[in-house]
């Protein structure tokens, strides 16, 4: 008997073998039903796709044979790799490279053997697709050329395996990096908020009435400067959630004339400082009552209004809203903002809508901003079924047009409440590890009325909610010992076993994101509010949670 040889690329055919990642797979019906098919076409009982490792030869599918492997030393595919042609043996027997090999005088008594060598496009042969028999014979040139294109349908299947493999590679390194990239991002936003929320907080105390005029203008200034890079990063932030499909619409009954006309109205100011005109149309015959997201539909608005104040140096900016009629969906809305700005170039308009792109190169100088706007806007827009487009006349002007369908809605019943009390101190119990955080907002609340207890860890918050009763709780996300998820399930653990009912919770975090990451419906936390917080929010704040049942299904952010 003669051991079979090996390949003088022996190193880089079994590197080809294992890259294939095949060995030891369960059987697949792909290559059980060629293997089958082969069997009948060669009229033998035993068909069989064998592959060649270091040791042995590994049957990946077979027919008429129980083994699942041979050692390579006895195996007949072993000589077949070494010859680009069909290794064909009539009769056993009669070939003294195998006439006393155990595979002849046992089972499975082989006789005939045709091996049709598997040569990928490497040019590497791993194995062989094999027909035998236990009688000599021989097999006519038809079988033979059928046989060959059974064999080159199963190197096929080799090669799509190989670049499915890859391409699963590639993704889920994609994914690897796309991951990396949203946790840099939200690191990122935790780390600049936490500062941010300091300055803004006190920022907002010292703007009180009580100090001096000339201190004024320099902290409206850095008050402003805040809610620039607030903003920028708020940008960054959403549209990497919209390029990763994260951002979901969230459909509730609005008011769609009092939500233009507040958007209107905040930018009164800026306007008048400019000497501009700013102004809205509303068609009287539309309805006030509509069924969509005002969130993202204001934010959209208000980034175009924002933009058209910016690159306006005279003149105006107008809203107008009006309604037409489409087969396929009936009443559609247009809104327009029109200004008389300096217009955008022909050649720059195909590339407005891009990310990180701006009409004028120059303009990231002269006014800022992180070039995501318009892209967000267009993302956002699409979202919601429409469509954004723009028209521009150098030096005369541009106007952005948003195509959507709102269904109409009526508007909520009517409810005599009485007369809103004065709302009473609360007092709070404020989870944060941020030591100008600690007390910016204490400060902020207290300005209220409220009382404000601190704990730095989740073991000071657990030690302070056992020991005292507490109205609401402000509860930062990121905290040294724990996170705010944990903590909350052990707060709301503690609840439970004292029968107790469940306090009111808000969480505060400088990554937007972390609301989507849990299951804090089932805790009864619904309220979260982003970094940095303001006098404002945090009145409002307050009042939602200490007014509302803790067992309603709505989330907020605020």
């Amino acid at each position: 008997m003669f051991t079979p040889a090996i390949p003088p690329c022996e190193r880089r055919r079994l590197e080809a073998l294992t890259e294939l990642e095949i060995l030891d797979t369960a059987s697949e019906p792909c290559y059980d039903q060629l293997t089958g098919l082969a069997a009948e076409i060669a009229e033998t009982p035993i068909a069989l796709i064998s592959l060649v490792d270091p040791t042995r030869q590994w049957f990946k599918a077979k027919v008429g044979l129980d083994a699942s492997e041979t050692t390579r030393e006895i195996s007949f595919c072993g000589h077949a790799i070494n010859h680009a042609a069909p290794m064909v043996v009539p009769d056993t027997l009669e070939d003294p490279r195998f006439h006393d090999n155990p595979l002849v005088s046992g089972p499975p008594h082989i006789r005939f053997y045709m091996g049709f060598p598997l040569q990928t496009n490497t040019g590497y042969r791993l194995g062989t697709l094999c027909v035998i028999d236990r009688v000599p014979r021989n097999l006519t040139p038809k079988q033979t050329l059928q046989l060959s294109l059974i064999r080159d349908q199963i190197v096929r299947l080799f090669e799509a395996r190989l670049l499915s493999k890859r391409y699963q590679e590639q993704l889920q390194e994609s994914l690897n990096l796309a991951h990396e990239k949203r946790l840099f991002l939200a690191s990122l936003s935790h780390e600049i908020r936490n500062p941010l929320n300091a300055i803004v907080g006190l920022t907002d105390l010292l703007l009180a009435p009580d100090h001096q005029e000339k201190d004024l203008d320099s902290i409206r200034y850095i008050r402003e400067t805040c809610t620039t890079i607030s903003r920028q990063l708020e940008d960054l932030l959403h549209h990497s959630r919209l390029d990763h499909g994260k951002v979901e619409l969230e459909i509730r009954r609005f008011d769609l004339y009092e939500l233009l006309r507040r958007i209107v109205a905040t930018y009164q100011v800026p306007a008048t400082k400019k000497g501009l005109s700013l102004s809205w149309s509303w068609d009287e015959e539309l309805p006030h009552w509509f069924l969509g997201d005002a969130v993202r539909l204001e934010q959209v608005l208000t980034n175009l209004i924002g933009n058209a104040l910016k690159f306006t140096k005279q003149g105006s900016v107008t809203l107008s809203v009006s309604g037409y009629e489409c087969a396929e969906e009936g009443r559609r809305l247009k809104f327009q903002v029109t200004d008389t700005g300096e217009g955008i170039q022909p050649k720059r308009l195909d590339q407005l809508f891009k990310p990180y792109q701006q009409a004028n190169p120059n303009t990231w100088r002269q006014h800022g901003g992180s070039g995501l706007g318009l892209c967000i806007s267009k993302s956002l827009v699409e979202l919601m079924g429409g469509r954004l487009t723009v028209e521009s006349d150098i030096e005369v002007g541009s106007c952005f047009t948003i195509e959507l369908h709102l269904t109409e809605s009526q508007p909520p019943p009517a409810r005599n409440q009485p007369p809103k009390a004065a709302a009473k101190p609360k007092k709070i119990l404020l989870i944060e590890d941020h030591p100008i955080n600690q007390k910016v907002t204490e400060r902020l609340l207290r300005r209220k009325g409220h009382q404000t207890v601190v704990a730095a860890t989740g073991r000071e918050a657990l030690t302070q909610f056992k020991n005292h009763h507490f109205d609401a709780l402000l509860v930062d996300y990121h905290l040294p010992d724990c996170n705010g998820f944990t903590l909350v399930q052990t707060l709301r653990k503690m609840e439970s076993e004292s029968d107790l009912p469940p306090s009111p919770i808000a969480v505060l975090s400088g990554d937007k994101d972390i609301k989507n990451g849990h299951s804090w419906h089932e805790e009864k936390v619904h309220f979260f509010m982003a970094k940095p917080v303001t006098i404002e929010a945090l009145e409002t704040l307050l009042e939602h949670i200490c007014s509302t049942n803790n067992d309603r299904e709505t989330t907020h952010d605020l």
